[in-house]
């Protein structure tokens, strides 16, 4: 025959069986979902690299294409202010000049071909040849101050194009008369001439390789220079991440929306010479993190699916179990005492050997602990470096600081895995919470996160001070850890019958769906730095006072966390 301990048979119950099934479960979550973070920041990371890469070859051939640009424009400038001229003179020496001036305006490709009096109709040319079928230009050109020309001035304008794509160049003289005479360029012309002498080919030519959706040269007055799926984009005065690039020259990612998909852009400022002249927007394909993200997706759809079968043949043991026991209830009854005798017995052995576990882990890890520090200790007093002496004492420094966390770890772990029984008297919970939050106060004014109380004159009942003080305490310190500045938290300690409650709401970061069920479980953190233990400690001190510790929020939205007590003590049906 074979033997088997049956001391160890309650690892096969079914209950331990489908926790053990929920907290792989859990495990293999998270695990995935570090993957899917993983995963999109090193695609993101390598998109970013490449939108770098583009700027510095932008970068490089910015300065000789502005400079081309600008001896072009200033031709164009020249040769506009002499085709005003030239419709000026027409004007006085014809007595009707319409005919040429439309030839005028159609040999040379001009969008607008005008003469403006103040008192008298405006003699424009009859056809527009540029694309947006405009045949004068004044009501831009009034925004563009024209309106200041003295006499005989003549000077050249940029004018926004009204549809945000671009300038218009336009040369205006100011007649005699009054009279304005004005020659426009229309910007689609420009934009065409950018392309040609300017960086616009090196960015048809960067916008073919895999992984760009777009490249864009824009400044205040538009676009400069695009690839060719570019119509129009965001303005520097409309866009404050534009505004602010140029500004301070730092650069920006985003995710927008670009013919009808989510691409992530890159924006960076370019100088020439010292100053900045242009922002480069850079559309980089999400394709690929898209893709990685719904492979992980199925993947974690399938493990799903086969936990969740797992947890059904559980939940299936579960209750054939039950159902079990309640055909044998008479049989059961007989055994029943004995059976609570064995539980009682195996529970404790369970917190005996917990306790055992924590002071044999606390013992062998604070015998080489305390051996590293006084290492360190000697190192730091006794022996001065040849060279390097500061890096030298910030590392012997650093090691006394993560031995001491490490100790301080151990500490937490042991108070947790054996708590002391409480102390339950007659407490003013109202002056005690009064007292933690005037202790806190000053972290909260440091950070800039605003701390309101909201308790009666007095509120007793039956707990154990220094417990209470501790949860209170944890509680503010994973409030302010969620407040960025700006923020607010409350606290608020109200009767409710025979029971009392404390509530603590802040406005931070709030709290994800998937981690409200495990909020308050042992060594469950969402901080980089956290330890997991805080909110364990405040639900093992509701337990210990006979109440329970609740969580509520969303992500973006706050969290409320409160401590439901009864006033009189722990109840006896839960001692």
């Amino acid at each position: 025959m074979f033997s088997f301990d049956r001391s160890r048979l309650w690892l096969l119950r079914p209950v331990v069986v489908v926790a053990t099934l929920v907290l792989a479960g859990a495990v293999f979550l998270a695990s995935t979902v570090r993957e899917i973070r993983s995963a999109r920041a090193t695609l993101e990371q390598m998109t970013v690299g490449h939108a770098e890469q583009v700027q510095r070859v932008v970068g490089e051939s910015q300065a000789h294409a502005l400079a081309a640009f600008e001896a072009w424009e200033t031709q164009a400038g020249e040769r506009l202010l002499a085709l005003a001229s030239l419709v000026d003179l027409l004007v006085r020496v014809e007595r009707r000049p319409q005919a040429k001036i439309d030839s005028i305006a159609v040999a040379n490709d001009l969008t607008c071909l005008t003469v403006h009096w103040p008192d008298r109709p405006t003699l424009a040319a009859a056809a527009a040849p540029a694309a947006d079928g405009e045949a004068a230009c004044w009501s831009e050109l009034a925004a563009g101050g024209v309106s200041s020309l003295l006499v005989g001035e003549s000077r050249v304008l940029r004018v926004p194009a009204p549809d945000g794509g671009g300038y218009r160049l336009v040369g205006a003289l100011r007649r005699p008369d009054g009279g304005i005479v004005c020659a426009g360029m229309d910007a689609a012309v420009l934009a065409a001439e950018r392309r040609r002498i300017g960086p616009g080919r090196l960015l048809q030519v960067l916008g073919q390789r895999s992984g760009t959706t777009f490249l864009a040269l824009q400044d205040a007055g538009g676009i400069l220079a695009a690839t060719p799926n570019v119509d129009r984009l965001s303005s520097l005065a409309g866009d404050t991440v534009l505004a602010r690039v140029m500004a301070t020259g730092v650069p920006a990612s985003r995710e927008v929306v670009f013919a009808g998909r989510r691409v992530l852009e890159r924006v960076s400022r370019l100088d020439v010479d010292g100053r900045p002249v242009s922002l480069l927007r850079v559309g980089l394909d999400l394709s690929e993190v898209e893709q990685r993200q719904r492979e992980i997706g199925r993947s974690l759809a399938v493990h799903s699916l086969l936990l969740l079968v797992a947890l059904g043949a559980g939940a299936a043991l579960l209750i054939a179990s039950r159902r079990l026991a309640a055909a044998r209830t008479a049989w059961a009854q007989a055994r029943r005492e004995v059976t609570a005798l064995e539980e009682e017995r195996a529970r404790r052995e369970r917190s005996f050997a917990l306790g055992e576990l924590a002071s044999g882990v606390a013992h062998e890890i604070r015998n080489p602990l305390n051996a590293i520090h006084v290492v360190a200790q000697r190192l730091d007093r006794e022996f001065v470096p040849t060279q390097d002496e500061a890096e030298y004492r910030q590392l012997t420094g650093t090691v006394r600081g993560e031995v001491g966390r490490i100790n301080r770890i151990v500490e937490q772990f042991l108070r947790y895995a054996r708590p002391a029984a409480p102390d339950l008297r007659p407490t003013d919970a109202a002056a005690l919470v009064r007292d933690v939050v005037t202790l806190v106060r000053g972290r909260f004014e440091a950070k800039g996160v605003e701390l309101a109380v909201s308790a009666p004159a007095r509120l007793d009942l039956a707990a154990d001070p220094d417990l209470l003080r501790q949860a209170l305490h944890n509680l503010l310190d994973n409030a302010l850890a969620a407040c960025p500045a700006g923020a607010r938290t409350d606290v608020e300690l109200r009767a409710d019958g025979d029971r009392v409650q404390l509530v603590v709401r802040d406005t931070g970061c709030g709290i994800a769906p998937a981690d409200l069920d495990r909020i308050f479980n042992l060594y469950h953190t969402t901080k980089p730095d956290g330890t997991g233990l805080g909110l364990a400690v405040v639900d093992q001190v509701a337990a210990q006072h006979g109440g329970r510790a609740l969580a509520d929020g969303r992500p973006g939205g706050g969290a409320v966390f409160t401590l439901d007590l009864p006033r009189g003590g722990v109840p006896e049906d839960a001692r």
